[in-house]
């Protein structure tokens, strides 16, 4: 599966869209729809849009394909474009060893659901942000 049109517009929407370089909540420079800028990486002018997109897409692809590898069982896409938000914000480490991943390979919905709202934190302080977006992934993955 790949993220629909939907859930990159929920991802930009949640994440936010930035033309130059930003430090993301965490304190890590950061561009377009939340790309961790790596080591050595440039982005010397305001990126334009299809920019954006074309970097949000790559960095997608990678969540996608754990997404598509880690669940087993059959999802529909509310589902796969919530678990891509979640792991693109997350990262695909955490969403591998996670208990909403275990829980869904379970078939346990609801308590999947529930479990998504566990990751409301930066560090150890709890971020209203951030449960208002498991909040909405948690819904976008029950619809």
């Amino acid at each position: 599966m790949r993220v629909s049109q939907n859930g990159i517009d929920f991802i930009k929407q949640k994440e936010g869209v930035g033309l130059t370089e930003y430090l993301d909540s965490a304190g890590k420079p950061t561009i377009g729809v939340g790309h961790r800028i790596k080591i050595g990486e440039k982005f010397p002018h305001i990126l334009t849009m299809q920019e954006v997109d074309d970097l949000l897409r790559n960095d997608l692809s990678k969540v996608e394909a754990v997404v598509n590898e880690y669940v087993e069982v059959k999802i529909d896409q509310n589902q796969f474009d919530a678990l891509c938000s979640l792991t693109f914000n997350i990262g695909n480490s955490a969403f591998i060893t996670s208990t909403f991943l275990k829980l869904l390979n379970k078939g346990e919905i609801l308590k999947t659901a529930d479990a998504m709202l566990h990751w409301d934190r930066i560090g150890n302080t709890t971020s209203s942000g951030l449960l208002r977006r498991r909040r909405s992934e948690a819904t976008l993955f029950l619809s």
